[in-house]
């Protein structure tokens, strides 16, 4: 494309250091029917892209929660935290693969992975940056 080769790969990486079960998914799982539900087309990308199943993504929405839904995405008729129900249908090695979930070393080893495939930075979303003081000192302790 004649560009000078020269550019910045950067993740955008949900993380949840440390956290108890419900704001895991609150933060994973439900921010992803938010993404998922309502939006075919988004549904189809995740799917592609991680080699996920498309019928399970697609299956998301038949959760009763959606049913008679008022818009036409989810995050336009629930918050997060009224969508936690739903989201233990949400497969939680989907979650573990793309997220930053567990114990703050849990975490520090997929900042890790994603590094270690490439990416030059890795931006944490989803959580505060209280949430993610201890993560951040365990990462500098490495040494990256």
């Amino acid at each position: 494309h004649g560009l000078d080769g020269t550019f910045t790969i950067s993740a955008y990486l949900i993380s949840t250091p440390d956290f108890d079960e419900v704001p895991m998914l609150n933060q994973s799982s439900a921010r992803f029917l938010t993404y998922v539900v309502g939006l075919p087309a988004v549904a189809r990308a995740y799917a592609q892209v991680n080699g996920w199943d498309l019928d399970t993504i697609m299956g998301l929405a038949n959760h009763p929660l959606f049913v008679g839904m008022g818009t036409k995405t989810a995050d336009l008729s629930f918050y997060r935290h009224e969508l936690v129900e739903a989201s233990r249908d949400v497969p939680i090695e989907w979650m573990r693969e793309s997220c930053a979930l567990g114990s703050v070393g849990d975490c520090a080893d997929k900042i890790a992975e994603y590094r270690a495939v490439g990416v030059d930075e890795v931006v944490l979303y989803g959580s505060t940056p209280a949430d993610n003081s201890e993560l951040i000192s365990s990462w500098r302790e490495r040494g990256r």
